[in-house]
C-alpha cells in the first residue's frame, strides 16, 4: 500500500518552486543580456568591416602593399612592375557600354560574359509598358530557346515535338 505520509510531487515542487523559479529567471535574464551584447558586438564589427571596405584607401593600400613587398625583397623588379602595370591597366580601361545601366540598353546591366557580349543583342524594353519582350522562340538575349531551332514557330504553344522520320 502507498505511504500516505509521503509528500506529493506537486507539493515538493511548490515548496522548492520559489528558489528554483528565481534561479531560472536569473539565468534566462543573463542569457538574454549576453545575446544582446553579442549581437551588438557583431553589428559593430560588421559595420567597421563594411566601412573600411568602402574607403578609398583600399585602392591605395594595394599599391602600398606591393611597394612594401618589393622593398622587403618578396617581389622581384619584374614581378613588381608586372603587377603594378596590370593594376594600372585595369583601372584605366573603361567598362564596356553593355555593362552599364543606361537608357540606351533599357536600363539593364549585361550578365553575359565579356567574350560573348558582342554576339547577341541587348534586350529592348517596350517603352509604353517597360516590360521586356522577346521574339517567340528566343530568350531576352536573342538566343534560340532549347529545342526551338530558332524558327520562332515552335514555342511553348506549338504542341508536342514532332517525331523524326526514318
Amino acid at each position: 500500500m502507498a505511504n500516505l505520509d509521503a509528500p506529493l510531487p506537486g507539493s515538493l515542487l511548490a515548496q522548492a518552486g520559489s528558489t528554483a523559479a528565481g534561479e531560472i529567471v536569473l539565468w534566462v535574464g543573463l542569457l538574454i543580456v549576453a545575446l544582446i551584447v553579442g549581437a551588438g558586438l557583431i553589428m559593430m564589427l560588421r559595420n567597421r568591416a563594411l566601412r573600411s571596405a568602402d574607403d578609398a584607401s583600399t585602392d591605395k593600400g594595394v599599391f602600398d602593399s606591393l611597394r612594401k613587398m618589393h622593398e622587403r625583397g618578396e617581389l622581384s623588379d619584374e614581378e613588381f612592375n608586372a603587377a603594378r602595370d596590370s593594376i594600372i591597366r585595369r583601372l584605366r580601361t573603361k567598362p564596356r557600354s553593355e555593362n552599364i545601366e543606361s537608357p540606351q540598353n533599357g536600363g539593364v546591366k549585361s550578365v553575359m560574359p565579356a567574350d560573348q557580349q558582342g554576339e547577341v543583342p541587348s534586350p529592348k524594353a517596350d517603352e509604353s509598358e517597360r516590360v521586356f519582350r522577346a521574339k517567340p522562340g528566343h530568350d531576352l538575349f536573342g538566343r534560340p530557346l532549347p529545342g526551338s531551332g530558332g524558327a520562332g514557330n515552335d514555342g511553348p504553344d506549338a504542341g508536342p515535338p514532332k517525331k523524326p522520320e526514318k
